[in-house]
C-alpha cells in the first residue's frame, strides 16, 4: 500500500430527492486517485453533472484515504442495511491493521459528527439493535471488563460541573418531575418488598417516599 499522498475521498450527490435522501445528499462514498471519481463504476451510476461529484478530502496517503472512506460510510450509513442514505454495498476500506488515526483527522470527524445529526433511518436502526440487546444477560467476563473500564475512567471537574448543571436543569422541569412521581407510584404499587434503587438521588427519594407510604398503609390497623 503506497505512502504517496496522491489519494482522495470523494462523494456523489443526488440530483433530485428520493425516498433515500434529499437532493444534494450523498448517495455514494469512495476512495481513489487520478480520475477515479469521474469514471464509470459497476454500481451505482456516475452523476451526469460534474458538479455533483465532490472531492471531500485529498492529498492523502492510501491508508488515510481508506480509513476516511470507512468512517464516512459509517457516518452516513448504507441503504442496504437500513442505516443511512448511501448505495455503497460494503463498509469500505480493506481492514488495515495497526492503523492509528492522526489527531487532526480525529478532530475533523469529531466536529463533523457534532454538526451532522443522525437520520430517522439511522435512529430507527439503532433503536432496533438496542431493543434486540435488551434483556440479554452479560457474561461474568463481560461484567469484569465493564467494571475495570469504569474504574479507570477519570471524570474531570469540568465534566462533573456540566453533568450537575444538566441534572439540575432537568429536575427543575415540572413535566419531568411529574413523570418521576408517576413512575415511582407505579413501582410502589407492584407489591415489591424492597424499593427500586436508581442512580438519580431525586428519583430514589421519590421511590422511597412511595414505598414508605405503602408500608405505613399496610401496617395500619384495620377496623372490622
Amino acid at each position: 500500500m503506497g505512502s504517496e499522498r496522491r489519494f482522495y475521498v470523494y462523494g456523489w450527490l443526488r440530483a433530485q430527492s428520493s425516498d433515500n435522501g434529499p437532493e444534494g445528499s450523498y448517495y455514494y462514498i469512495g476512495k481513489g486517485s487520478g480520475k477515479r471519481a469521474y469514471k464509470k463504476h459497476d454500481t451505482p451510476r456516475v452523476p451526469k453533472e460534474p458538479s455533483n461529484i465532490v472531492i471531500i478530502a485529498d492529498g492523502m496517503s492510501e491508508v488515510d484515504a481508506l480509513q476516511a472512506e470507512m468512517l464516512l460510510i459509517h457516518l452516513y450509513g448504507r441503504i442496504d442495511v437500513g442505516t443511512g442514505c448511501l448505495r455503497n454495498m460494503t463498509d469500505g476500506g480493506d481492514g488495515v491493521s495497526g492503523f492509528k488515526w492522526p489527531d487532526s483527522l480525529r478532530q475533523s470527524f469529531r466536529e463533523f459528527r457534532k454538526t451532522t445529526p443522525l437520520s430517522d433511518k439511522q435512529l430507527a436502526h439503532i433503536r432496533k439493535v438496542n431493543s434486540a440487546k435488551r434483556g440479554v444477560p452479560h457474561s461474568e467476563e463481560h461484567r469484569r471488563k465493564i467494571g475495570e473500564a469504569n474504574r479507570r475512567r477519570i471524570i474531570s471537574d469540568e465534566t462533573r460541573r456540566k453533568m450537575s448543571e444538566s441534572k439540575q436543569a432537568l429536575l427543575s422541569n415540572p413535566l419531568h418531575r411529574q413523570k418521576l412521581s408517576e413512575a415511582a407510584t407505579k413501582s410502589a404499587r407492584r407489591g415489591k418488598d424492597s424499593p427500586v434503587w436508581v442512580e438519580n438521588p431525586s428519583r430514589k427519594t421519590l421511590y422511597m417516599r412511595e414505598y414508605n407510604k405503602r408500608k405505613r398503609e399496610q401496617s395500619a390497623p384495620h377496623n372490622s
